[in-house]
């Protein structure tokens, strides 16, 4: 979906998770009022998340009102469970067609350290998906060891890739990791906790108990 913004510019406004950029949804799920309620959260908020801009209205601004729900109804409306989508067989990062492996077993110890670190970093695990993917795949892709620098321009590419897609990936990995000490666990837990009611942003909370009791 295209919106015009005040000034004439032409904004690409993603109108369904499938076309929702995983930058979008990693800022939606970070900074879009955490700590509040669905139902107390900005809609406006919500929008300028969308759009990465600070755009301003009246409340009583019906047809500002309008616009901003049709662009953010599908948050509210659409139940997709990102946990339930297949894992790909292979993604097009940067040009280049890389084969996803299902065998985790030769995972670098420096890997593992940085995804511990990434997920420390945040509030939430969900906002680390792009980084986790991209360390995941980053010797894949340039068929070397692993180098957290190339990691992070690897993720570049990836967060401007549709979340559908690289939501599975970084979730396979994440559960593969799931012995990897007990701060991993805790990520999880917390997660359930924040875990964001009416709104299939976050993972489902069926999934996430049944991945806990198999972490206990």
């Amino acid at each position: 979906m295209r919106v015009r913004s005040v000034t004439g510019e032409r904004i690409d406004v993603p109108d369904s998770w499938e076309s929702c950029s995983t930058e979008v949804f990693q800022r939606i799920i970070g900074q879009w009022e955490p700590e509040k309620e669905i139902r107390e959260r900005s809609r406006l908020g919500l929008f300028n998340l969308m759009v990465g801009m600070e755009l301003t209205g009246e409340e009583d601004d019906q047809d500002l009102e309008m616009a901003i729900w049709e662009c953010t109804r599908f948050v509210y409306e659409e139940t997709l469970d990102f946990t339930q989508l297949p894992l790909p067989k292979s993604l097009k990062v940067g040009g280049k067609v890389i084969d996803i492996p299902k065998d985790l077993g030769r995972l670098r110890i420096g890997q593992n350290i940085h995804v511990r670190q990434e997920l420390q970093a945040v509030r939430d695990p969900n906002e680390a998906m792009s980084i986790v993917t991209a360390i995941y795949l980053q010797p894949i892709h340039d068929g070397g060891n692993f180098d957290f620098h190339r990691a992070k321009e690897l993720e570049k590419e990836i967060l401007r890739m549709p979340i559908t897609q690289i939501y599975p990936i970084g979730f396979f990995f994440l559960t593969k990791l799931r012995n990897y000490g007990k701060g991993f666990l805790h990520d999880l837990r917390r997660m359930i906790r924040m875990r964001m009611q009416n709104v299939q942003l976050l993972l489902n909370s069926r999934k996430l108990k049944d991945l806990i009791n198999s972490l206990q």
